[in-house]
């Protein structure tokens, strides 16, 4: 396979996959499902928060599944690709499904909405699992590996400012042509999903003919002991660790934003597009500049380590020392804070998850790399359902009234405190771990250098990886 070079066109048109499903689906669920059950159903903040941590525990069981299954695939059609195209009709299906205001009883509903949201997830990961494993069999290179997921960031935030810049005139539309305020939510929803499985069919398009057969052997153990054999790889510990917490801190912010627009803020909906606008156009910017600055550096630890720093200390700067409040103030926050918490991860994230899975073939001679990604994205995404989950606590415990124009003083300190205080304290815990990461960017050299010497037939010595790596 060699340190390949990937032609433009392919890297557009693979990136927009992700950007229809992996970005567009899972900002609708991650950033709207709450307030759509809060506000929209009338069901309670907790409730609502633990819906989306059982199904993404539940996430938990297929996405090593998935990512096995992947691995060991032998289907004429390649070994991701099934997967992507199957995956990305059930999401697009059931995330309609998910914003469906439904009236069936107390009990049945709670029950409906909880199982439509493990079949969304469930369908995600069956798209997002061989799709970001697939970039591993497509080029060695690292910096390849880095630009291509700075394509995708830099698309799906084009696309994510376009959307969010959209989404409230296309819901009053809706909703004032069907008199119903849930209906302007579904037919939005469905139009979303919709453009997002054509982007996701035309990245299954390109991708074909692209997949390699591997020397390296292909697991057949069984899932559970795979799973104990990936964590026996020291450093993807911390990796995991990392981004379940990052996880948790972006979800504290995209999920909060639209209650602390409305609440703290008091902006009105025009506003709030505007500020969802500009803040996603800003993002675009990111991963231009983090390819640039990966480049110059040649150092992706460094680059990560950066941004994890500045992303922190906003959360710190702008809502309690500065005490922000205008427009300009809360975009400039919102758009620092986003480098890392949603943007950074999901490039550096996944680059490391590669480098993991590496040293793993180059230990044990086993092609794993379907495990490694789908424990990093289901770190994040556990970190995210549990953000998810504590903003329900925090809101039902201060007394939150859904749809209320005025809130108590505790809700809106809570408010406060889910978009600083929390995220701060959990980015000084990130902070350490990657301190604490032993497969930083000289280590990674050498484990190329050893991969290259190991596949041409020349002698090598494993005793120049650390010994943190190897034992």
């Amino acid at each position: 396979m060699g340190e390949k070079k990937l032609g433009f066109g392919f890297k557009v048109g693979y990136s927009i996959g992700y950007v229809g499903m992996s970005t567009l689906l899972y900002i609708m669920f991650f950033m709207f499902f709450m307030y759509f059950m809060t506000d929209i159903v009338g069901i309670s903040p907790i409730f609502a928060g633990t819906v989306s941590l059982i199904a993404v525990l539940w996430d938990g069981i297929s996405d090593p599944v998935v990512g096995y299954l992947s691995d060991k695939s032998k289907s004429k059609r390649g070994r991701r690709r099934p997967f992507m195209l199957t995956g990305s009709m059930i999401a697009a299906v059931s995330i309609v499904l998910l914003f469906t205001k439904v009236d069936f009883g107390s009990a049945l509903q709670n029950a409906y909405y909880l199982v439509m949201a493990m079949v969304f997830w469930t369908a995600l990961t069956m798209f997002d699992i061989p799709y970001n494993a697939f970039i591993a069999e497509l080029t060695d290179s690292q910096s390849e590996r880095t630009t291509i997921r700075s394509y995708i960031m830099f698309l799906a935030a084009a696309a994510v400012a376009l959307v969010l810049g959209l989404l409230n005139t296309s819901i009053e539309y809706f909703t004032e042509l069907t008199s119903l305020p849930e209906k302007g939510w579904q037919i939005t929803v469905a139009i979303i999903a919709v453009f997002g499985f054509i982007l996701a069919s035309i990245s299954w398009r390109v991708s074909r003919g692209r997949e390699k057969a591997f020397e390296s052997e292909i697991p057949t153990e069984n899932p559970l002991v795979m799973i104990k054999d990936i964590f026996l790889t020291k450093p993807f510990k911390y990796l995991v660790s990392s981004s379940l917490l990052i996880g948790v801190i972006n979800s504290m912010l995209i999920g909060m934003l639209i209650y602390y627009y409305t609440y703290y803020l008091q902006f009105d909906g025009n506003q709030i597009s505007l500020m969802f606008s500009i803040a996603a156009s800003a993002g675009v910017l990111w991963p231009v500049l983090i390819a640039f600055t990966c480049k110059r550096l040649n150092n992706d630890y460094r680059v990560y380590m950066i941004t994890v720093a500045i992303s922190g200390l906003s959360f710190l700067l702008f809502p309690i020392i500065l005490g922000v409040k205008t427009m300009a103030g809360v975009l400039v926050f919102v758009i620092v804070a986003q480098l890392c918490s949603a943007i950074s991860l999901w490039i550096f994230g996944f680059t490391f998850a590669y480098e993991n899975a590496e040293l793993d073939a180059f230990l044990t001679g086993k092609d794993r790399t379907g495990g490694f990604v789908a424990y990093v994205s289901f770190a994040i995404k556990l970190g995210t359902a549990v953000g998810m989950w504590v903003i329900g606590l925090v809101l039902e415990m201060s007394g939150y009234i859904p749809g209320a124009a005025e809130q108590p003083v505790e809700v809106l300190n809570s408010i406060r405190n889910l978009v600083s205080l929390y995220p701060f304290t959990l980015y000084i815990i990130v902070f350490i771990l990657l301190l604490l990461y032993p497969l930083k960017q000289k280590q990674y050299n050498t484990l190329k250098d050893l991969i290259a010497k190991k596949e041409s037939g020349q002698e090598y010595s494993i005793d120049l990886l650390d010994k943190k790596l190897v034992s």
